[in-house]
């Protein structure tokens, strides 16, 4: 039954992730159809805010779900929670700092990037989480795991299509698109490192359902806040170091939208957790990674983005890598 109700919470993860991105897609594609390009700059501080606003909406999700396993628990319960609970602060931090960074590039690859490479990438986000996990948490590796990591890194190659950025876009672009499943992997690693020890120090208590949501929600809200906080001095910060430049326009319409984005990003977060208490981050990470499939659609179908046969080929090694990974470990 776990392992049933693991799956449905990772598939809502993954539904909930993939139709946040084609929101935010659309909503900047959209931008830079109907408004002149004004520059690099330009879409930074646009970046900025938009990220800013997400992780309001997600806060206030987040809030809601607090609010609700206060009432599923007693007042005695939660103060027993609280007493109990202990957060890796240091690991935190980082985790903090990681998810503000990795957000923040997504939004701003959508401005220079076709949405199809760019969730190709995040795709390869468990291969690189394996890495991490072994390096971090010395989780081991056998040569048969390590040839397959080994394997997938060669078919990220073909996704990448380092030519690509020589003869349209950018180096810049390429290092940063690179960092996406970089950093996502070190983000799930450092989500697995925070759980587990918030989970560990109230291990004496009942493992109800609102004393999960008590402390899911406690994780998240210090996640969502503090990135929202982030965005908002980046923000500020470029918009007071580029004063000759502005953010491009954006209706009242757009502004909810990506509010509204916020929302699945929230459910989407508190799913995965869910997902994790009770299942192998491998597996639970596997189902996450298939939300990639959505955007792909979207920017195939809806934007008429040209996928190449060497990008087909390395989203298909990625999948099968982290399926074999995942039934190996």
């Amino acid at each position: 039954m776990d392992s049933v109700m693991s799956t449905l919470f990772a598939t809502i993860a993954a539904i909930m992730f993939g139709t946040y991105s084609i929101m935010i897609a659309d909503i900047i594609k959209n931008i830079l159809k109907l408004q002149e390009s004004d520059g690099r700059i330009s879409q930074e501080i646009t970046a900025g805010f938009f990220q800013f606003m997400v992780f309001v909406g997600a806060v206030s999700t987040t809030l809601i779900v607090f609010a609700s396993s206060i009432i599923m628990c007693s007042l005695h319960q939660v103060g027993s929670i609280i007493s109990l609970l202990e957060i890796d602060w240091v690991s935190m931090g980082f985790l903090i700092l990681v998810h503000f960074v990795v957000n923040y590039i997504v939004i701003l690859a959508i401005f220079r990037e076709a949405v199809s490479r760019i969730f190709a990438l995040v795709a390869y986000s468990p291969i690189f989480a394996a890495i991490m996990a072994y390096i971090i948490l010395g989780e081991t590796i056998t040569v048969f795991q390590a040839a397959i990591i080994v394997f997938c890194l060669v078919g990220l190659t073909l996704v990448m299509d380092p030519q690509h950025y020589i003869k349209e876009s950018s180096i810049k672009n390429l290092f940063m698109m690179l960092l996406i499943p970089i950093i996502f992997g070190l983000q799930n690693t450092l989500f697995k490192i925070v759980l587990i020890k918030a989970m560990n120090s109230i291990a004496s208590l009942s493992t109800e359902t609102g004393h999960l949501l008590f402390v899911i929600s406690v994780i998240n809200i210090i996640i969502f806040a503090s990135t929202a906080l982030l965005a908002l001095l980046l923000f500020i910060f470029l918009r007071l170091k580029q004063q000759q430049k502005h953010m491009y326009s954006t209706s009242t319409r757009s502004n909810l939208i990506v509010l509204m984005g916020g929302l699945l990003f929230a459910v989407g977060s508190i799913a995965s957790f869910l997902a994790l208490n009770v299942q192998k981050v491998a597996l639970v990470v596997t189902i996450i990674t298939m939300q990639s499939i959505i955007p792909i659609l979207y920017g195939k179908i809806r934007l008429r983005e040209t996928l190449s046969k060497k990008m087909m080929l390395g989203f298909i090694i990625a999948i099968a890598g982290v399926l074999i990974l995942t039934y190996s470990a």
